[in-house]
């Protein structure tokens, strides 16, 4: 099995301490954020992310997402590798 299954996606208040998925900083407990969950290669997951990196990752066509992405390798709110 392979793809994206998408279940949940809302903006939620962290009860603790996250990683953004998409810069990989952290995200303060009782921060408003993002927050998906889904089904990825078979594997059921979880992320949060900084709005601004919501927005950078929805800049970019799905195409060059479709593999995933490795936690931290986009620069915070920039479809830019650090």
């Amino acid at each position: 099995m392979s793809g994206y299954i998408g279940f949940v996606r809302k903006h939620v208040k962290t009860n603790k301490v996250h990683s953004c998925s998409w810069c990989g900083e952290e995200i303060p407990m009782g921060s408003y954020v993002p927050h998906r969950e889904y089904m990825f290669d078979g594997q059921f997951c979880k992320d949060w992310m900084h709005e601004e990196c919501k927005e950078a990752m929805l800049s970019l066509d799905w195409r060059d997402l479709e593999e995933g992405w490795t936690l931290g390798i986009y620069k915070r709110g920039r479809a830019e590798y650090k």
